[in-house]
Parts: structure tokens; sequence; C-alpha cells
């Protein structure tokens, strides 16, 4: 296994204070080993990373960069220099039997367009999205 790489003060203000470390073993399609020597929780929430390009106001000033989100996982084991995290999804059942404490809908989002002009989109440039040895994780915001 890779070395665990303690995080460093200049990561830690580069990244945030959320950053954990980085991906150093991909164990299955589900699982993955972080290097942290930050505090993590079984049950939290962490994201797999990367930094885009630098986003401006339209004042010019650096509203920072822009942040692609590769994976959200769940933290399911802690040791003292890493963490086991997984891709686990939680789906809501409608019940077999209804009582008054039941609920009896589910919210379902869906994404509406936006009245735009089409000139004045500016597509932020795409990136490799596959998870890989080495990306960055961070607790989720």
């Amino acid at each position: 296994m890779s070395e665990v790489k303690i995080i460093s003060h200049t990561e830690s203000v580069k990244y945030g204070d959320k950053y954990l470390g980085q991906v150093v073993r991909i164990l299955d399609e589900y699982s993955i080993v972080v290097s942290t020597s930050r505090y993590v929780k079984d049950g939290d929430i962490v994201q797999v990373f990367d930094v885009g390009e630098e986003l401006f106001g339209l004042d010019g000033k650096s509203l920072g960069h822009y942040i692609y989100i590769k994976a959200t996982l769940k933290v399911t084991q802690i040791e003292s220099k890493y963490c086991i995290c997984q891709a686990l999804t939680e789906e809501k059942v409608k019940p077999m039997l209804l009582t008054p404490f039941t609920a009896m809908t589910k919210t379902i989002s869906s994404q509406l367009s936006l009245p735009i002009k089409h000139e004045d989109i500016q597509e932020i440039p795409s990136i490799d999205m596959i998870v890989h040895i080495g990306d960055k994780v961070r607790r989720r915001y």
C-alpha cells in the first residue's frame, strides 16, 4: 500500500479546511482507502474532487476555483491514518402498512430550464471524472 501522507499546512490552505487527504487505494468498484490525519467519524459523507479553472466575479475578483465532484461516499471504517469510504445509496421504499406516522408521499426533484440567452452560456471545461489513486478527498460542505 502507498505510504500514508500527512496533510501539510499548504494543502490545507490550498484545498480548504474540509480537505481530508488522497485516495491511496481502490479496493473494488464500491470502496476506496483515503489517507488522512484529520478526524473523521463513521457515517461522514466525503467527496472525491478535482480543482478546475479559476472563476471570477463581474468585478474581476477571484471567486475561487471550480470544483468537480467525482464521487460522493460514506465513511464506513476508520483507522488511525486512513479510512475506508464506500459508494452507498439509500432508497426510500413505500411502506407495506400505512399508519398515521407513515409518510405517504415521496418527493422527486427534476431540473427545469432557466429563461436565458444561449449566447450567455460559458461552459466549464470537462475533465476526467474517473476516480484515480492520488485524487483529493474532502468532507462534503
